[in-house]
């Protein structure tokens, strides 16, 4: 996804949940517990 001039990808796992974004600033991921909620976010 390019939004701008920015560049703009993302991953998901098998349940659809979004485990990454990356764009120009970084990377953000995610990490998901067995009920899909999120229990730890990563920024780098």
């Amino acid at each position: 996804e390019t939004a701008g001039n920015i560049e703009i990808s993302y991953t998901y796992d098998e349940n659809g949940n979004q485990l990454t974004i990356t764009d120009d600033t970084g990377t953000t991921t995610r990490v998901y517990d067995e009920l899909g909620r999120v229990i730890s976010k990563t920024c780098y």
